[in-house]
């Protein structure tokens, strides 16, 4: 019975790795990006303070590097900061539901 637990633990872990890759290039396919969505077409914010937030956010990096850095966070339970506008953590949203 302990063999027959491991192994089903061992075929989990490449199952939610897969899982983790679809849902994050599933968000990446959406037209857009996060900038466009939280910036809108504020003609006020200039295209150095966009690339600026694009570092901050990581945007400018390999999807690769994108990939395994949202990776770690979830895995962290480290999800970023909100985007409306009390601009809270995540996590204390989530506390919060």
């Amino acid at each position: 019975m302990g063999i027959y637990i491991a192994k089903r633990i061992l075929f989990m872990i490449p199952i939610l790795i897969g899982i983790t890759l679809v849902s994050f290039f599933v968000i990446h396919l959406a037209p857009g990006n996060p900038l466009t969505e939280q910036l809108g077409l504020n003609p006020k914010v200039s295209a150095s303070s966009r690339l600026m937030l694009a570092k901050l956010y990581g945007l400018n990096k390999p999807l690769l590097t994108q990939y395994l850095d949202w990776l770690r966070r979830i895995v962290t339970l480290n999800f970023g900061v909100s985007f409306t506008a009390n601009h809270e953590p995540v996590i204390t949203e989530i506390e919060r539901t």
